[in-house]
């Protein structure tokens, strides 16, 4: 099963959760994460990401928000 992270940005992307997308990508071997920029209607952001997703071969769809901070170990349980 291949995961893929999907991140809304409007303004900024908070610092935990920047350092959890990097343990997923170099401790869990994650992708990079798909990043849609600067939209405020999240609603349209999701939906750009979602049909860049369907482009990546991925199975699964993870959406992480610039401001949740998580750990990483949580959302490999979830994949």
């Amino acid at each position: 099963m291949k995961a893929q992270i999907a991140m809304p940005v409007f303004r900024a992307m908070e610092p935990l959760t920047a350092r959890g997308i990097e343990a997923l990508v170099r401790d869990y071997g994650w992708p990079k994460p798909i990043i849609h920029l600067e939209d405020g209607v999240i609603s349209r952001a999701r939906s750009i990401l979602a049909s860049k997703f369907l482009k990546t071969g991925a199975d699964v769809l993870v959406f992480i928000d610039d401001d949740i901070v998580f750990d990483p170990f949580d959302a490999v349980a979830l994949a």
